[in-house]
């Protein structure tokens, strides 16, 4: 993943592409979301505190962050096919690192609460609590620009594309113009 080429094509991209990764984002999380909203509602309805900590000791923060990265690899890897496209394997990689770490503390959470009685395992809920916040918002923000990418891939700002490339052929007409002169 080239980081100038990435930050220009979000610098670049239209506010339609903009407007739709965004609209995206605000579906995909009212809906991913909708068991949180739902428990938040309902424990509010019985007089009960909603503690988030209690979707976290769970794994629950971790299935989301899978959820969120497998669909943004499965585009990525598309779209790589295609020449000139801005995410590369870097982002292949980080959307399989933060889906290995998603199963890992998952599956730590999962089998440290299936373990038979008398053997105890205790999970650090601290930990637990802070890498589940800290991949959960990492795991959005990467889904999102990995949209806007497709977005912008599939409707690309022609407007931006044009000046770009007369913006290039001027650079270009200036060097071999100097590069004449130079050798008058």
């Amino acid at each position: 993943m080239n980081q100038q080429s990435l930050i220009n094509a979000v610098k670049t991209a239209s506010r339609e592409n903009w407007r739709d990764a965004i609209s995206w984002l605000a579906y995909t999380v009212l809906g991913t979301f909708l068991p949180l909203w739902a428990s938040f509602f309902l424990l509010g309805l019985r007089h009960q505190e909603f503690h988030l900590n209690d979707f976290l000791r769970h794994g629950e923060f971790a299935l989301y962050t899978a959820a969120f990265l497998a669909p943004a690899l499965q585009l990525i890897v598309r779209s790589m096919r295609t020449s000139g496209y801005v995410l590369g394997t870097g982002s292949v990689l980080i959307s399989v690192f933060g889906l290995v770490l998603s199963a890992i503390v998952y599956s730590g959470v999962v089998t440290s609460s299936g373990l038979p009685s008398g053997v105890s395992q205790i999970l650090d809920e601290r930990f637990l609590f802070w890498i589940s916040i800290l991949m959960l918002p990492a795991s959005l923000a990467f889904s999102l620009v990995v949209n806007l990418m497709e977005n912008q891939r599939m409707s690309p700002n022609f407007d931006e594309l044009e000046a770009h490339s007369r913006q290039n052929l001027a650079e270009q007409f200036q060097k071999k113009l100097e590069a004449e002169d130079g050798r008058q």
